[in-house]
């Protein structure tokens, strides 16, 4: 091509741009991120779905008031889609049975795609007042509680844990600064008459809890700030992070995440 036939294009070039003429190429289209759900379909509580691990739903097909919480991972069977909410029936834990529904907005709260692992193991020590899982072990322990005018400890033995179903956010809210998933406590099932819970915390009534005893810590002053000594032991608590993400996804059945062994 010559000098002429160049400083024709040129021109050309420029009208076009000018004149809107040329093609101008648009961005590729976003791919959709909803997830497709059709009645009858089996799903699951998306791990990124609400908040500190629980999703708010309501007990009404068009929502609003009653509501309550459901932990992430849970499995349900989709039910209906109306008035922009999905419908749905929860399969598992003690929460089996009732029906719920949730916004698609804001989503995807549920997925097809099941990521829950085999049953959880964990082992509590109350000698070395350490629990190990998965390969981990890591501060924990349990203090005795009176319960009908006698001492009522976590017995020893293997005991299943359950599906966590309720938000305890009076004790385990004070844990925040240190896991997100402090409100989040699993039941255990033993022949005791009190609760008993896999949770974090200073303070023990029978339960194995993870982190440091503040009762029998040395430097505890109860005269000055808690929070100021838990901030010191941060890293103990800390580790409620890797012990709930084990836990939350694991599965026994439709009842249970795991089993604890307390020895001494």
């Amino acid at each position: 091509m010559g000098f002429f036939e160049d400083y024709v294009k040129s021109w050309k070039d420029m009208f076009n741009d000018m004149s809107g003429n040329e093609t101008v190429k648009k961005p590729p289209t976003p791919k959709s991120t909803e997830v497709v759900l059709r009645c009858d379909e089996i799903a699951y509580v998306s791990p990124k779905a609400g908040k500190n691990g629980w999703l708010l739903v309501s007990e009404n097909s068009e929502g609003g008031i009653p509501t309550f919480s459901i932990p992430v991972y849970l499995k349900v069977k989709i039910t209906g889609k109306e008035h922009d909410r999905i419908q749905f029936t929860i399969l598992e834990g003690r929460l089996k049975g009732m029906t719920a529904s949730v916004t698609k907005k804001y989503g995807p709260h549920l997925t097809h795609t099941n990521l829950r692992t085999e049953g959880a193991k964990l082992v509590l020590n109350l000698t070395t007042k350490k629990l190990t899982y998965n390969g981990t072990t890591i501060d924990a322990f349990t203090q005795e509680i009176i319960s009908h005018g006698k001492l009522d400890p976590l017995p020893f033995g293997t005991w299943k844990i359950k599906i966590p179903y309720e938000i305890h956010s009076d004790l385990g809210e004070g844990y925040l600064d240190f896991s997100k998933y402090s409100m989040t406590w699993f039941p255990i099932k033993t022949p005791k008459t009190l609760d008993r819970f896999v949770h974090v915390g200073a303070i023990s009534h029978g339960c194995a809890t993870i982190g440091i005893n503040q009762k029998k810590a040395k430097d505890f002053n109860p005269k000055e700030d808690r929070m100021k000594w838990l901030k010191l032991h941060r890293v103990k608590f800390e580790t409620w992070t890797g012990v709930y993400e084990y836990l939350i996804k694991s599965r026994l059945d439709d009842k249970y995440v795991g089993e604890i062994e307390v020895i001494k």
